[in-house]
Formats: C-alpha cells, structure tokens, sequence
C-alpha cells in the first residue's frame, strides 16, 4: 500500500492531442494547484493511468471532464444521480415489538 506524503500525487489524464489537450491539461493542472497535489505526468492513455496508479506512483487521478474517460474503461465508477435517476430506497419496515402476554401476568 502506498504512503500518503503531505502533497498527494496527481497525474492528468487528458485524451486529446493538440490544443484541446493543453487547454485541458491547464485546467487540470490549476485544479492539482488549489487541491495542493503534485503533478507527477500527464498521460493520454488509460492503461498509463491503471499502471501508475496500481504501482503506486499516484493516489489522485485529475480528468476534465467525465466525458474525457473511455466509456469502457475498467475500473470504472458509476454515480446514480449523474445517470438521471432518481434513487429509490426501499421502504424502511418498522420494528413492532410483541408484548409476552406470560410476563404482564
């Protein structure tokens, strides 16, 4: 596992190649600067980001946009509400307590 320094470190995921991508690697990097993370690589590929993150090499990974990360990518993480659903919880059942009519006598 690996050790949490005082600066986390980051590595920007941007997909792009030209000037997208250095629009979006500056907005990214901005953000590591407020977050205080320490920008270790910029990489466009996501088995660079499985690599460095499963080594240890970085605990933080910076995207622009979730629109930026491959659609089939493993893992992967899914968040209900961004899925235009309203979650549904079951119904909470209420606990009845029996009365033991032995001890009431």
């Amino acid at each position: 596992m690996p050790k949490l320094s005082a600066l986390q470190q980051a590595i920007l995921f941007v997909p792009f190649i030209g000037p997208p991508a250095s629009r979006w690697r500056d907005v990214c990097a901005v953000y590591c600067a407020r977050k205080k993370y320490r920008v270790i690589a910029v990489v466009s590929a996501w088995a660079d980001v499985i690599a460095m993150t499963q080594s240890g090499h970085a605990t933080v990974v910076v995207v622009g946009e979730r629109g930026h990360l491959p659609p089939d990518r493993e893992p992967r993480l899914e968040v209900v509400t961004e899925e235009n659903e309203v979650p549904q919880l079951p119904a909470q059942r209420r606990l009845v307590r029996r009365r033991n009519l032995a001890e009431d006598r």
